[in-house]
C-alpha cells in the first residue's frame, strides 16, 4: 500500500519544473531595474562631480583675489606678480591633490601676461572637463596705472 502511494505521487518531478519561468521572471526583472539604476546613478555622479570642480574653481578664484602677496590697495600689482614664486602661490592656495589648475591675469591692451600652474590647453587635457571662471580686475604698474586686465582661473581633475 505504501508502494502505491509512493508511485503515485508525481508532485516532487513536476514541481520545480513550474517554479521555473517564475524564477527566470525575477532574474530578468531584477537585471533590468539593476541596469536602469545603473543609468541613472551614473549621470548624478558625474553631475556632482561637476559641481564640486566649479565650487573648486570659484574658491580658488577667491582666495586669489584674497592674497595680500600680489596686492596694493585692492589691485593686483604686476610688479608683484612678476616676482610670485609658483611655490608660494600653490602652498598658499592649498588645493586638492585630486586638481590641476591654472591662473592666468591678462590686460586687455599689450601682449603683457601672467599664468601660473599648469597649460589648461595641452593634449592631454583635451577630454577632461574643465571648470574655468573669468573675472574683470584691475592690474597696477609700477607708474600706479590702473589697466584693466582678465583673471582666468581653470581648473581640472589631474
Amino acid at each position: 500500500m505504501l508502494r502505491l502511494k509512493i508511485k503515485n505521487d508525481r508532485k516532487g518531478i513536476g514541481g520545480f519544473f513550474f517554479d521555473t519561468p517564475v524564477l527566470l521572471l525575477i532574474i530578468v526583472v531584477i537585471t533590468v531595474f539593476t541596469a536602469s539604476l545603473y543609468q541613472v546613478y551614473l549621470p548624478i555622479q558625474e553631475e556632482r562631480k561637476r559641481l564640486t570642480q566649479d565650487r573648486t574653481c570659484i574658491d580658488l578664484k577667491n582666495t586669489v583675489q584674497n592674497y595680500q602677496e600680489i596686492l596694493v590697495n585692492d589691485e593686483f600689482s604686476m610688479e608683484k606678480l612678476e616676482i610670485l614664486d609658483e611655490e608660494r602661490l600653490e602652498s598658499y592656495l592649498n588645493l586638492d591633490q585630486d586638481y590641476d589648475y591654472n591662473i592666468s591675469f591678462k590686460p586687455l591692451e599689450g601682449d603683457r601676461s601672467w599664468s601660473f600652474g599648469d597649460d589648461p590647453d595641452q593634449e592631454e587635457n583635451s577630454e577632461v572637463g574643465i571648470s574655468s571662471y573669468q573675472t574683470p580686475v584691475s592690474l597696477v604698474d609700477e607708474g600706479g596705472s590702473s589697466h584693466i586686465s582678465k583673471l582666468r582661473v581653470s581648473v581640472w581633475r589631474g
